[in-house]
């Protein structure tokens, strides 16, 4: 059966439709990567200057209690007090939390992104029908995922996007047939 001009028209909007919702799905992904990545970075240099500055602080109230200095004491009670609002900070922003939240939504969205990109693939093999009801589908799955997921923020959609622009998302074919084992490089050639 031939396809209609009409037909291909159609069916050349509606894999437009997918491709779009793929990429713009790579993006969120990508974004709550870059969200979990930057939560655990603050994490943990929140967590070093926190050591170091009851470490130092703990330093100068010994220096206190041996010499007397009163800037010792000055410094050591401003260093506590900048110590305590670090780990005030640290409890009520839960960082290792909100990292674990943007890295398990990342993970979901992956496995639909491959969804999208089989669907792509075998696009040929269905009919528009068929098509549209796996598209509806897997925006369903989306949607689902979106109602749980945390915020992110421009600067990690920045990155994202800057990550993406610069190719950081697949492989080139030279770069899979390397990966691939030998026995099965002969598919991509």
């Amino acid at each position: 059966m031939e396809t209609t001009t009409e037909e291909f028209e159609e069916r050349r909007r509606l894999l437009l439709q997918v491709a779009e919702a793929y990429a713009n799905l790579l993006y969120t992904y990508k974004t709550q990567l870059v969200a979990a990545d930057n939560a655990n970075g603050l994490n943990n240099r929140l967590s070093v200057m926190q050591t170091v500055l009851t470490s130092v602080s703990a330093c100068g109230f010994v220096s206190i209690w041996l010499s007397g200095m009163k800037i010792a004491a000055l410094v050591a009670a401003g260093l506590s007090v900048i110590s305590l609002a670090i780990t005030f900070y640290l409890k009520g922003a839960n960082l290792s939390e909100r990292a674990n939240c943007h890295g398990a939504t990342a993970d979901a969205i992956w496995v639909i992104l491959q969804g999208y990109l089989s669907l792509l693939a075998d696009s040929r093999s269905f009919d528009l029908a068929e098509i549209r009801s796996r598209r509806d589908s897997l925006q369903k799955e989306v949607s689902s995922i979106y109602t749980k997921s945390p915020m992110t923020n421009p600067k990690a959609y920045s990155k994202a996007r800057e990550s993406i622009k610069a190719g950081d998302c697949g492989f080139s074919p030279m770069e899979i047939e390397q990966i691939l084992p030998v026995g099965l490089r002969d598919l991509v050639r």
